[in-house]
């Protein structure tokens, strides 16, 4: 008797969990943003780090450009999985309207962080890519052009899965 009550329970779980995935991917759908701008600009910027980064240096492999902020409590939630796919992908994030570069990496410091990061403190940026909400996310293919972007969280396994099928479609 135990034994289906825990089952009852599972499966309650289970189906409340696949509801919430559904709802949860429908919302990042319709609050996906839409792009003023469908190309990666010719850029070279002075990182928080003090590296210089340029355009040129993206290598025509698929990209992420992540938009974020250190007030934003959302941003702080996901900034560690933008740390792990950098590892293994090219990730350029964007701090948008968070202080000066010296405030941006003891953000970072503070979070054992080695992110590639833009300081966007006039939201310049940003608005080139008509971003209203933080955090947002977009992937590029390897011709620097937006593929999908969402606002809002954005799990490493769905990043890496959009990842994994854009090199899976480019391979000859």
């Amino acid at each position: 008797m135990k034994i289906n009550k825990i089952k009852k329970w599972f499966k309650e779980i289970a189906v409340t969990l696949i509801i919430v995935f559904v709802v949860v991917n429908i919302i990042s759908y319709f609050r996906q943003p839409k792009p003023i701008n469908q190309t990666f600009p010719n850029i070279g910027a002075t990182l928080t780090n003090g590296a210089q980064f340029h355009t040129k240096d993206l290598k025509k492999k698929p990209f992420i450009l992540h938009f974020w902020a250190t007030w934003c409590p959302t941003c702080k939630l996901e900034i560690s999985n933008f740390e792990n796919l950098s590892k293994d992908y090219q990730v350029i994030t964007v701090a948008v309207n968070s202080g000066s570069a010296k405030e941006v990496e003891q953000f970072l410091k503070e979070r054992n962080l080695h992110l590639k990061v833009i300081n966007d403190q006039e939201g310049k940026l940003a608005s080139y890519f008509g971003v209203k909400g933080f955090p947002t996310t977009f992937i590029f293919d390897k011709e620097k052009k937006v593929l999908t972007a969402e606002v809002g969280y954005t799990s490493t396994f769905k990043l890496k899965a959009w990842l994994w099928y854009l090199r899976a479609l480019q391979k000859p």
